[in-house]
């Protein structure tokens, strides 16, 4: 645990020479576009949670904007449904943002 809140606590990455970029410190919104959500609505229209739904309707409200994240709530919705065309509908809004793996994936547990 220890090590965890050591990771944390690192000061904010610092431009190093002869870099084209400069590192940049990730700010809590988008921390939470990356991934906790979008995972937690998935996992739960798989198991068939209880609150499959209230977690696929707030994923979607923090991706708004982003194809892919966008899609994952979409492919939640569509599992939980038993919605084999609209899983292939997010397999193609996969393949389409160049997302083979995850167009791969759907085909894969539509059969």
């Amino acid at each position: 645990m220890s090590e965890v809140r050591r990771e944390v606590s690192r000061p904010a990455p610092q431009p190093r020479p002869g870099l084209r970029y400069r590192p940049v410190r990730l700010r809590r919104r988008d921390e939470d576009q990356l991934c906790p959500g979008r995972l937690r609505a998935e996992t739960a229209a798989l198991t068939g949670h209880p609150d499959a739904r209230t977690r696929i309707t707030t994923a979607r409200a923090v991706v708004t904007g982003n194809p892919v994240a966008t899609a994952e709530p979409d492919r939640a919705e569509a599992l939980l449904d038993g919605d084999p065309d609209r899983l292939a509908a997010t397999a193609q809004a996969f393949a389409r943002a160049g997302c083979a793996n995850q167009a791969a994936r759907i085909l894969h547990l539509t059969g």
